[in-house]
């Protein structure tokens, strides 16, 4: 029995195993090459994925602003006296139409003096007119002297000729002469005098002329006693109250400018290199720029958005200018201003872009924290690809023919899960298929599957 047991364990056991070994050999080396090739691509990773798309809507470039005043006016006093009224409506906060009286300022010393110079130019109009008599009387009295002159002057010559036939005597041509000397003298003063009342009149016209310079600034004066709001716009801030004692210059009032509105904000110079290359008329070559157009931004259509208890309230408005011409130092950005012309011009939107009904702020207002999205138009060609497909540093996963290549990117603007890019930055087209879920080991060249259908993607609208 002992010695069956060990035959077996031996020897018989032996065998059995060893033909089993060989009978295993020969199946496993039967099957088809395709099913060991089938077997092994099962073993390379299953990942979703998305098309690259073309780009065609335009460019979005995002960023923060705040609200500020197009136009802060402190208006001042420009004569001196007691204020003698204020406006119900001359308090902060309040708006106030344009021409609106706010303040006056007593004005009787400025009616006085009006009234009194009023006088003074009526009595240098009479002044004149009497010059005016007094030079017809004299033109009168010339051409009177002129006439005896001329008498004389005929009696002259017949006492000369009585002389020289000796009727008279020498003192009778000596009265003679004395006559006509008196008559020419008598033309001479007169003309005097009226070569003086006409000088006089030239001083007199001077004089009524200054006259009303002064009257002129008189009733500018009294004028200016009423102080009425220059714009519409809303009071920031009242500065004096009735009884108060102005002197020429004191600060009255501050209005801020409320038919256009004005956001600060700042872009990258990235973000300001698609806004330097749009398409358009505008946008010449830097050759054909003038001087001017060198510091100046290219206008573009802007959105501006506040957001509040859920809802979103959008102006239009546009990229006007830079403030200032360079970066700034703790930002590192350009600082630009956007202009609202209409700021009561206000759509209200839902998180889904859908107009809703809703009770909030209906103008744009000092203060506010608002995001700014400038629509651009580059010209140069973009692409779009989901924002999951972004790995850490720029880089993406495309699959071609089942293999995985990593890219690296450049994008220009990330906006509503998309990340846009330009096509010539990088190695990708527009059909592409990217990577979109994760991957333990990734590597240029290794094998993946593709799952049968893409992950959803959504384009960026413009708004």
């Amino acid at each position: 029995m002992k010695f069956l047991r060990y035959l077996i364990l031996r020897i018989v056991l032996p065998v059995i195993i060893l033909i089993g070994g060989i009978v295993g050999f020969q199946v496993l080396s039967a099957r088809p090459e395709m099913v060991i090739e089938e077997e092994q691509a099962q073993m390379d990773p299953l990942v979703e994925w998305a098309s690259v798309a073309a780009h065609e809507s335009g460019l979005d470039i995002e960023t923060d602003g705040v609200v500020v005043p197009h136009r802060e006016i402190y208006l001042s006093a420009e004569v001196a006296g007691r204020i003698t009224f204020k406006s119900d409506e001359c308090n902060s906060g309040n708006y106030v139409e344009a021409g609106t009286l706010l303040l006056e300022i007593d004005p009787r010393d400025y009616e006085l003096e009006v009234r009194r110079l009023s006088k003074e130019i009526a009595q240098a109009e009479a002044d004149l007119l009497e010059n005016d008599v007094e030079i017809k009387n004299a033109e009168v009295l010339v051409a009177l002297s002129q006439e005896d002159l001329v008498l004389q002057g005929q009696e002259m010559k017949r006492v000369e000729d009585l002389s020289k036939r000796g009727v008279i005597t020498e003192s009778d041509i000596d009265v003679a002469k004395r006559d006509e000397l008196a008559a020419r003298n008598k033309v001479q003063v007169q003309k005097n005098l009226l070569t003086l009342q006409k000088s006089r009149r030239q001083r007199l016209q001077s004089a009524l002329e200054l006259k009303g310079t002064q009257l002129e600034k008189a009733q500018l004066d009294l004028s200016r006693t009423k102080i009425t709001a220059p714009l519409s716009g809303v009071i920031v801030e009242d500065l004096v109250e009735t009884d108060t004692h102005v002197t020429n210059g004191t600060q009255l009032v501050r209005i801020n400018d409320s038919s256009t509105a004005e956001v600060k904000c700042g872009l990258k110079m990235d973000e300001l290199f698609w806004i330097w290359n749009q398409t358009g008329e505008r946008y010449v070559s830097d050759q054909a720029m003038s001087a001017a157009a060198t510091f100046e931004i290219p206008e573009t259509p802007v959105t501006v958005t506040y957001r509040l208890l859920g809802r979103n309230f959008h102006w239009q408005g546009v990229l006007s200018r830079y403030e200032g011409t360079g970066l700034d130092i703790a930002t590192r950005t350009i600082p630009c201003r956007v202009v609202v012309k209409n700021p009561r011009d206000v759509r209200i939107t839902d998180d889904q872009g859908r107009p809703v009904d809703f009770h909030g702020p209906r103008a744009m207002v000092t203060g506010m924290y608002t995001t700014v999205r400038v629509h651009a138009q580059p010209t140069a060609r973009l692409l779009s690809v989901p924002e999951s497909a972004v790995r850490p540093g720029n880089r993406i996963w495309v699959v071609r023919d089942g293999v995985l290549s990593i890219e690296t990117i450049q994008p220009a603007e990330t906006l509503d899960g998309s990340v846009v890019l330009p096509a010539a930055s990088s190695k990708i087209e527009a059909g592409d298929h990217v990577v979109t879920s994760p991957l333990a080991e990734v590597r240029n060249g290794m094998k993946v599957r593709e799952s049968t259908q893409p992950v959803a993607t959504t384009t960026p609208e413009i708004n």
